[in-house]
């Protein structure tokens, strides 16, 4: 397969813009990862002109992994990736030490940069929230992508914080999912003034994030239709979103069926019905579910037939 990679790296070599795939990690039934699929998965979106990868973000469900296993999946993807890809390392956990265990991993496996989530669970104030995010930036020397997904968290990042954490660490982006998207204008408007770029989980939504301003967007859906997203962003880089507004309605009716389950696990059922192989959920998963997502399968097969997309391999 050729490759066909939009690759927009920062001077530390981080993605600064473009379709980033929000990979998802394949596991056996025992929670294995499944290396020689990644692998391939990897190989496929090396062919698709997206420009890298988020490694352990909400899509690659990093909560289901002890720390052994997280570094174990950095060192693979590194590999995998060959250095083709700019890639960032999400090391969100909830103690500063953890979070440096992980990020040094990241950094001696060539990672460009570090994301960083609020600690979950348990509340917590803004003021709090930067204190924690400037004490673990300074157990590494990569820049930091802070990353808002409240409905997740618990916790919404807030402006002051990331006003506070850009002046006075290196951070290089943000990653804005949820709900609230009307806030990446505030954060892109932020950005202009600090020296950071905004990237957008709406994956759905790629040209009207653009024109707010974000870089590119971040998300599950590329591990499904990443040559979809790809053909968005360049059409909108080259002033010509009007070439694509079928594949941008294809997306909406796409994601409206993934929807119909609940996320992470309706990855693994959009990626099935792709053709890619994409392991075992990594929760117990009821009969019922098991039900939607035959179904999900079954019907984004037959769209994806009519709209001619092949087998990735």
């Amino acid at each position: 397969m050729e490759k066909k990679i939009n690759a927009i790296r920062g001077v530390n070599g981080e993605p600064r813009g473009g379709v980033i795939a929000a990979l998802q990690i394949p596991t056996d039934s025992e929670g294995r990862l499944m290396k020689e699929v990644l692998k391939r998965n990897i190989d496929w979106l090396k062919t698709c002109n997206i420009s890298g990868l988020m490694v352990l973000g909400s899509s690659g469900e990093f909560l289901k992994f002890r720390i052994g296993a997280l570094k174990e999946t950095l060192e693979f993807v590194a590999e995998a990736n060959g250095g083709d890809f700019p890639m960032m390392a999400n090391c969100t956990a909830n103690t500063v030490s953890d979070v440096a265990e992980i990020a040094r991993c990241a950094e001696v496996n060539g990672y460009g940069g570090i994301g960083l989530m609020p600690q979950f669970f348990y509340p917590e104030t803004q003021s709090d929230m930067l204190e924690f995010f400037l004490r673990c930036s300074d157990t590494y020397t990569l820049p930091t992508l802070l990353y808002n997904f409240p409905e997740r968290t618990g916790t919404r990042i807030g402006m002051g914080v990331v006003e506070g954490f850009a002046r006075r660490a290196k951070m290089f982006g943000f990653k804005q999912s949820g709900a609230e998207f009307e806030y990446n204008k505030e954060l892109v408007a932020a950005g202009k003034n600090l020296g950071f770029v905004v990237f957008s989980g709406a994956d759905t939504r790629i040209p009207e994030l653009l024109s707010y301003g974000c870089v590119g967007c971040i998300g599950g859906f590329v591990n499904i239709l990443p040559e979809y997203m790809a053909m968005q962003y360049d059409a909108f880089c080259r002033g010509k979103v009007g070439e694509v507004s079928q594949i941008s309605e294809r997306m909406k009716i796409a994601g409206k069926i993934i929807d119909e389950i609940t996320f992470p696990i309706n990855l693994i059922y959009g990626m099935r019905a792709r053709g890619l192989e994409a392991g075992e959920a990594k929760m117990p998963v009821s009969g019922e579910t098991a039900e939607i997502g035959a179904k999900i399968i079954s019907k984004l097969e037959r769209l994806f037939d009519e709209w001619g997309l092949g087998k990735p391999y």
